[in-house]
């Protein structure tokens, strides 16, 4: 199972399945650093509490084929802030030395502050967020009535 997706009551049906199982046989991938759904009931904790009930053995992958070293190490700037098992990631394959255009890190007082910024970077319409969050294609509260009255003054 992918842990980066598992929510909190999936979690809870797994350890049910292996409930009083000595040496349970769990085979499962994460990785804290991903697990960016809590919108969706996931909990980079899951992750953090399978580790310490079922002390798994580790195989830990360190080399990135999707990223090259200047979005890495961007990547490991920001998530530094968050409790997390430190790891090393290295560039591999072709991405390795892609450079044509480094990342931009841009920080916001808040997280209204930063949907607009990137909502304006990204030329896209305050309406139409807000008629996707409408028709509940996005569901974390943000308190967009407010601010598009604010932004449309």
């Amino acid at each position: 199972m992918n842990f980066r997706i598992l929510s909190v009551v999936q979690n809870k049906l797994v350890d049910l399945l292996v409930k009083g199982k000595t040496s349970p046989n769990i085979f499962v991938v994460g990785d804290d650093d991903q697990s960016i759904y809590s919108f969706q009931d996931v909990s980079a904790n899951n992750i953090r509490d399978f580790d310490k009930k079922y002390h798994p053995r580790k195989i830990v992958l360190e080399e990135n084929y999707r990223s090259s070293q200047a979005i890495i190490a961007a990547s490991r700037q920001l998530i530094s802030y968050n409790s997390r098992e430190e790891k090393v990631l290295v560039a591999a394959g072709d991405n390795k030395y892609y450079n044509y255009q480094l990342p931009i890190l841009k920080c916001y007082p808040d997280s209204e502050a930063e949907m607009f910024g990137v909502l304006s970077e990204i030329k896209i319409s305050f309406i139409r967020v807000y008629l996707l969050m409408k028709l509940e294609l996005y569901t974390e509260e943000i308190p967009m009535e407010r601010s598009l009255q604010k932004n449309s003054s």
